[in-house]
């Protein structure tokens, strides 16, 4: 799947089921990942404008 997707995606936690990583390898890279979105680097989706018009069940900020 991630090679049908690699544009849109992240991670590849495929490298388990192909033997390259182990469990507890892919969690450090999974947890290093996601501490650089939350630092600021945008997300693959996000550097391509995905989601910029999916449905939001709720309203962000303050709503009159």
């Amino acid at each position: 799947m991630f090679k049908r997707l690699e544009e849109d995606m992240d991670i590849n936690c495929g490298a388990i089921l192909d033997g390259e990583l182990d469990v507890p390898q892919m969690g450090q890279r999974i947890f290093e990942q996601i501490l650089r979105h939350a630092s600021g680097d945008p997300t693959k989706s996000e550097a391509l404008g995905l989601g910029d018009h999916e449905f939001v069940p709720w309203h962000l900020g303050i709503v009159s």
